[in-house]
Parts: structure tokens; C-alpha cells; sequence
């Protein structure tokens, strides 16, 4: 048996031997199998094993040493736990004879399964939804361990799937006390001594255009025809008049960054009062405004601009269908003639907008819309579908214009502000971009793929509309960010640009309203800092997941009702290794055809992203007639086969 002093020394020999290993920082990335990775801090990426992929969650913190291998990554041996920011989880109740677990319902977790002790179990049945916390961290020897805080529901409960979505996203549609309180010091009197202050355009005929079940309004336009082009109006709601900076209202704001929109449910950014009442730009009343003046010139080339705080009135509340039927059938009944004249000059000037764009810019695809429809007890009974129209478009190109005006306002005032910048094609795409590019085009040219305007010049050198090859570009673009200084946006081809247009669903946006009038009044704006522009963006992209996985949730259940024998016309989202994936052009479902198992042996050509097997051949935008396979309602995905000589022919061909 050792003594005190050799076990000392045992101790001061393990120190020694660690403190000289090197060591290195970083996060923990989760797979779809069993392994992990660790992104290095310095850029590096490192490979764990499945043995130390279980002693670490997705997101963790840790010090690794590295481990050399004749593989393509080093290996990664864990050292140290920094920090786990997985605190509090949703997921699926799984009982495996006597054993309890949880599967979290988390990115990348591969379908791992949580010990839930007896006594952390409470009264639960296999299938519950439930919200856990982690009671033991695997750490120390791979063996984690979970308590369940709270049941949600089954499958089946109505309004099973809203709830678990609220509670998976940490969504809480509840007001605090603070903003109720501020909410009831606020009034429709307090817009009529604000307006008495500002240029009285209510008698000019701004009319809304949107969504007919559309409550919070931002945009009202109004345009009319001019020697040179045309005069352009976009009057964009300003909760900011009733908003004080650091308000509880504002606060909250802040925090939420966003309005999140759910299939038959919607958690406003602002208390309902001030995003559906008091800002909203609501027919026949007067309300606050900040407005975007422009010029623009026959070519669609904007002239000129200015910014300005009114008052405005909303001479008509139309919907996408009643201007569309104003402008495929000349139905005019029920609007009043100035109203007409405004939008066919909408109409023209808009037009004209998009023409510079796409000879100058980038447009965006035109894609449909799929509208969910729920009975009462939140089941989705119907999905349709809605086209792109001239409304949409005609919305969607005076929004652009007013904030490339207000992008152009703020950068030449030489101070910070919010932008969106986009960087163009991600740099670790750069080489086999170049492949397909070679491949895919007669003449690519030479084409600096790091570049700003790299995407417009490849959009420019080659019709993509239509084409597969759009597709496999746009999936090798990075994300666009927000910053301080005006920085170009790839995507758009656009020098700079910025949104102010949605400020009572967006705060980035409410905050670009203040950085107008900061710099209309003379004085500076409250300064930003990255990290803050940073966790808005994260708002949005939770919002967008939150939206996307509900939605998609409840057309699987809609799914799984269709009669087993139904065909449906469907579209190749993607090839890749093991199959397809698909959307059903009628509904917009997405699922996935796999063919792994498949007879026939496939192929999978990486650049050009071409799947072949036999006399086929598969690339996305392909078309093809398919059944479902199979509803896995437990992971919230479908499965399709294609139907036996319904294959349409490939658009790459």
C-alpha cells in the first residue's frame, strides 16, 4: 500500500505530465451518427471517437489534446469540460423494460438516449412529451443523467404540437407586469398631440397591401407619375414615437428582436395593443409615420430621396387577390378613383424597379406560398397553395427601394449603423464551385469567386432561372449578417443594404427608424455593439425554426391522413449519396426518397450533384410522380417511392 508521500508524489507526476501535453480549446459539434467533432478555436476541426462523443453534449466548451491519425482529422481526446450550456431540454419519453429515458429532441444528437432515475420520473407513460433538465453531466465517465420537469402532452392531445414548439423554443407569449403597466399610460390621444407636430398627409391616398387576415401593418404606398419617372411613397409605421429607448416596452422588444409566426398563432414583438391598434397603419385612421420619398426615373434607376416623420392615413386595406383582380381584370368596384390611379402608377413604377434590378442586381426566385388551415382543435385540415402575383411583386420592389434609401441615408452620414451585409459564396466552397462551374457551363470565364459581385456576374453570365445549377450555386452562399458599417450584399447585388420597413415585427428594424431620425434631427444615435446585432440574428433564426419544424410537424400529421394510394407531382429539393429529397408541389411538404436499399445501384456524381442508377438520373428540379412510403411521425418525417414510370425527364439534360 502506498503512503501519503508516494501518492503525493504519483499526483505531482500526473500534473507534470498533463501541464506539459499540448492542449487546445474549443466546441463540441454534434453528427448524425454516433461521433462528434471539436471545432478548434485557431479554425482547426478535430475528430471524437463515439466513446468520447458520450462523455460531451453538442455545444459544450472543452480543452482537448490531439491525438495524430492517418485519417483525413486528427483525433481529439478530451481534457477538460470548460462549460455546458445544455441546461434544460424537450424530447420524447422512451421506456425500455424497466429503464426510463429521454430522447432530446435536440440538433445532432443522433437518437441518444438519457437515463432518467426512478425518482425523477414522476407519473409518465412511453411516447410523453416532456421538458427535462440534465441532473448529471457524462463528463467523467459517459453517463448522463436527466429529470423530467414538467409533462407536456401525447400525441394526440389537442394542441400538442404549439405547446411542445413554445416550450422547446423558450417562446412565453405572457406580457410582464412592467409592460402592462406602460401599456395602460399609452392611448389613441397621445398619436393625435404627436401628429399635430408632424406634415399632415392624410388626405394623400396611402393604401395597405397585404394578407387579408394581416393585422399589424408597417407599409402604406402611394406613387404617381412625374415628368421624369415617377414620385414613390413608402410610409412605414412609427411605434418608435411611442416607444421611449429603455422603456419596459422597449426592453422586452429588445429581447423578443422579433414577431414570430406560427401556423394559426403569432407571438407580436409588441403588445398587441401597439401591433395590431395604435401603430398599425389601420384603414380610415390617422397614424405616425416615417416616410421614404423617392424619385425614380423611367429606367427604374432612383434619383433621389428623402426621409421624413408624418402623419398619414390608409385610404384602403387591399389584399394581394383584390389588387391582383384589379390588375389582371380591371376590376375597380368598391375603390375610390384616386385609389386606382395610385396603384396602376404602383404599378408602372415598381415595374420599372424590378427591370433595373434584374439587369443590375439580383432578383429573387419567384416561389410559392403555402398557406396552413386548422380546425379548432389545431389539427391542419387543408394546405393551399398561393402563387407569386403582381401585388406580391409589387410590394416586394417598393420595399427594396425604401431601404436601399435608407441604407444609402445612414452610410453617407458616415456613422454607424445596421446593415445587412452578405458576404457571397462560402470560401470552403470556392474549389468545387469552380468544378461545376466547369462542368456545367461551355464558357465559365474567369470568374473571382471571392468577390462581391461574384454571384451577380455567374447570375448575369447565364440564364439560371429554371436551371438546376441556381439551385446548387445558392446552397453554397453564406448566410447574410448584420453590421455596423455599410458592407456590400452579395445575394442582392446590392453596394449596401438595410431594413427598416418592418419595425413593429422586427427591432433591427425600430432601431434603424431611430438611427434616421437621430441623423434627421442633428443628433448621434445610441451606439451598437457586434454581440448585440449578433443575438438579434439568433432571434430571427429561432423564430424561423420554431415556425418552419411546427409547420412541418403538422403537415406530416395532414399527411398521414391522405389516402395511402394518392399520387402526387413532386420536385428534387436535393440529391445526394442515399437518395432524395423532395417537395410535393401541391402541398409543400418536404420529405425524402432513400435508396440505399434500392435494387438498382446508384451513383452520386458530387459536383454536378447528379444521382444515377439505370436509364435514371436525378438532380434538383427534376419533377416526378410519387406515393408515400411512410409517415415516421415520431421523428416528424415522410418518406416517398417513386411511382413506376411517372419520372419526368431532367431538367439538366
Amino acid at each position: 500500500m502506498l503512503d501519503k508521500s508516494a501518492l503525493q508524489q504519483l499526483q505531482q507526476l500526473k500534473n507534470q505530465i498533463h501541464s506539459s501535453k499540448e492542449t487546445f480549446d474549443g466546441t463540441v459539434l454534434g453528427s448524425h451518427g454516433r461521433f462528434g467533432f471539436v471545432a478548434l478555436d485557431n479554425g482547426e476541426r478535430l475528430f471524437l471517437s463515439p466513446e468520447e462523443m458520450a462523455r460531451v453534449f453538442p455545444g459544450d466548451r472543452v480543452r482537448v489534446s490531439r491525438e495524430p491519425s492517418a485519417k483525413k482529422q486528427d483525433n481529439a481526446l478530451l481534457e477538460e469540460l470548460l462549460g455546458s450550456e445544455l441546461k434544460e431540454f424537450c424530447g420524447l419519453y422512451v421506456i425500455k423494460g424497466d429503464t426510463h429515458f429521454v430522447q432530446p429532441d435536440l440538433a445532432h444528437f443522433s437518437n441518444r438516449l438519457l437515463f432518467i432515475p426512478p425518482k425523477e420520473r414522476g407519473e409518465l407513460k412511453a411516447g410523453d412529451l416532456v421538458r427535462c433538465r440534465i441532473s448529471r453531466h457524462p463528463f467523467k465517465n459517459g453517463k448522463a443523467q436527466a429529470a423530467v420537469v414538467r409533462r407536456i402532452g401525447a400525441p394526440g392531445d389537442i394542441g400538442v404540437e404549439e405547446r411542445f414548439i413554445l416550450d422547446k423554443y423558450n417562446y412565453q407569449p405572457e406580457w410582464p407586469a412592467a409592460v402592462q403597466a406602460q401599456m395602460e399610460s399609452i392611448s389613441a390621444e397621445r398619436i393625435g398631440e404627436l401628429a399635430a407636430t408632424r406634415l399632415d398627409l392624410s388626405a394623400t391616398p396611402f393604401v395597405t397591401i397585404d394578407s387579408a387576415f394581416t393585422q399589424d401593418m408597417d407599409d402604406a404606398l402611394w406613387a404617381e407619375a412625374s415628368e421624369e419617372g415617377w414620385n414613390l411613397w413608402v410610409a412605414i409605421a412609427d411605434p418608435d414615437a411611442l416607444i421611449e429607448p429603455g422603456s419596459p416596452i422597449d426592453k422586452e422588444a429588445c429581447q423578443r428582436a422579433t414577431s414570430v409566426y406560427l401556423p394559426g398563432f403569432g407571438i407580436p414583438m409588441l403588445p398587441p395593443l401597439l401591433s395590431r391598434e395604435l401603430c398599425s397603419l389601420r384603414e380610415g385612421v390617422d397614424r405616425l409615420a416615417l416616410l421614404c420619398q423617392m424619385q425614380v426615373g423611367r429606367d427604374g434607376a432612383i434619383r433621389g430621396h428623402r426621409f421624413e416623420s408624418v402623419r398619414v392615413r390608409s385610404h384602403a386595406k387591399l389584399s394581394y387577390e383584390r389588387v391582383s383582380e384589379l390588375f389582371s381584370e380591371g376590376n375597380e368596384s368598391g375603390l375610390a378613383e384616386e385609389v386606382v390611379a395610385s396603384l396602376n402608377a404602383l404599378r408602372e413604377v415598381t415595374g420599372a424597379l424590378n427591370q433595373h434590378r434584374r439587369q443590375h442586381a439580383v432578383l429573387f426566385e419567384d416561389k410559392p406560398d403555402y398557406h396552413l388551415q386548422l380546425d379548432e382543435e389545431k389539427r391542419c385540415i387543408a394546405i393551399r397553395r398561393v402563387e407569386r402575383s403582381l401585388a406580391h411583386q409589387l410590394v416586394e420592389e417598393a420595399m427594396v427601394a425604401a431601404n436601399r434609401c435608407a441604407a444609402a441615408f445612414i452610410a453617407e452620414a458616415g456613422v454607424d449603423g445596421i446593415f445587412v451585409a452578405h458576404p457571397g459564396f462560402r470560401a470552403d466552397r470556392h474549389e468545387v464551385l469552380q468544378q461545376l462551374l466547369a462542368q456545367a457551363l461551355p464558357e465559365p470565364g474567369a470568374i473571382d469567386l471571392g468577390a462581391p459581385d461574384a454571384f451577380k456576374t455567374l447570375v448575369a453570365a447565364v440564364p439560371l432561372n429554371g436551371t438546376p445549377l441556381r439551385a446548387l450555386v445558392t446552397r453554397m452562399l453564406e448566410r447574410s449578417v448584420l453590421v455596423r458599417r455599410e458592407a456590400p450584399h452579395a445575394g442582392m447585388g446590392l453596394e449596401r443594404y438595410t431594413t427598416f420597413t418592418s419595425p413593429i415585427r422586427k427591432y433591427n428594424d425600430l432601431v434603424v427608424h431611430r438611427q434616421i431620425k437621430a441623423l434627421l434631427a442633428g443628433e448621434q444615435a445610441a451606439e451598437l455593439s457586434d454581440e448585440r446585432l449578433q443575438a438579434w440574428q439568433q432571434q430571427h433564426l429561432r423564430a424561423r425554426n420554431a415556425s418552419n419544424e411546427l409547420e412541418h410537424w403538422y403537415m406530416c400529421l395532414f399527411m398521414s391522413q391522405q389516402a395511402a394510394d394518392s399520387e402526387y407531382e413532386a420536385t428534387v429539393v436535393q440529391a445526394h449519396s442515399g437518395g432524395l429529397n423532395l417537395r410535393l408541389e401541391a402541398f409543400g411538404v418536404e420529405g425524402q426518397v432513400d435508396l440505399r436499399k434500392a435494387k438498382q445501384k446508384y451513383s452520386f456524381d458530387p459536383v454536378l450533384q447528379v444521382l444515377r442508377g439505370g436509364q435514371q438520373r436525378y438532380q434538383a428540379g427534376d419533377r416526378l410522380r410519387v406515393r408515400v412510403k411512410r409517415c415516421a411521425l415520431e421523428e416528424c418525417k415522410l418518406y416517398f417511392e417513386p411511382v413506376a414510370g411517372a419520372v419526368a425527364p431532367s431538367v439538366g439534360q
